[in-house]
């Protein structure tokens, strides 16, 4: 069974509707977007209430007619070969029936088109921002608040680029302190050395004079001092 399809429909209901709704614009002169009978027709289960095997054995012609009765309400908007199907009046047969069973069926569903199309038309939209103004932000600040985020990253990219500058500056400073300091360190350990060579030198004399020599070895050389 098709979806939205009332099995108690029948299609003298929507006859009787039809009715109803044209005594209605003849009192009111009022015509409404989609007739109730539209809607009704839009409801029909079709291949039920078109099964000659559910009606009673005397009434065939009398449902055959109502069938046919419905499509003269539909016929403004069949197509040649929806009413080829119902050029011969009502159905003698099942056979004819079924065909204009699938005729019906064409107008169904084109008539539950325009039904579908006007309901969407007509309910209003739903309330998407919960009851909140109905216009958002206005274009200059959202202009604004892509300015202002833009600008605040420039600025935390240009400060990370500034510490790491700042870092590798401090490196390159203690690096060079600490080569200064172990350069020192090795020039005073070579002066220690040089002062502990020269605390014991020998004494050279000729025995005669009294006069002789201090003598002192640095680095491989002999280096005198001529005493008296």
């Amino acid at each position: 069974r098709l979806p939205n399809r009332n099995a108690s429909a029948s299609v003298r209901w929507v006859l009787s509707l039809a009715h109803a709704d044209l005594h209605e614009v003849h009192e009111e002169h009022r015509v409404p977007a989609i007739p109730a009978w539209q809607r009704a027709f839009g409801s029909l289960d079709l291949p039920q209430v078109l099964d000659p095997s559910k009606w009673p054995a005397e009434g065939f012609q009398q449902r055959s007619q109502e069938v046919l009765s419905l499509f003269h309400l539909l016929e403004p908007n069949a197509t040649e070969d929806e009413s080829r199907a119902f050029a011969h009046g009502s159905g003698k047969d099942s056979l004819e029936l079924q065909l204009q069973g699938e005729a019906l069926s064409s107008l169904q569903w084109r008539y539950l088109e325009v039904i579908t199309k006007h309901d969407c038309q007509d309910h209003p939209l739903p309330d998407i921002n919960g009851d909140k103004g109905e216009n958002g932000l206005a274009l200059p600040l959202l202009i604004g608040l892509a300015v202002a985020a833009l600008l605040l990253l420039a600025g935390c990219i240009g400060f990370c680029c500034w510490r790491g500058r700042r870092a590798r500056r401090d490196r390159r400073a203690r690096e060079a302190a600490s080569a200064l300091l172990s350069s020192a360190h090795s020039s005073n350990a070579s002066l220690r050395a040089a002062g502990e060579a020269c605390r014991g030198p020998s004494y050279v004399g000729d025995g005669k004079s009294g006069a002789g020599s201090l003598q002192c070895s640095i680095n491989g050389q002999t280096s005198s001092a001529q005493q008296v």
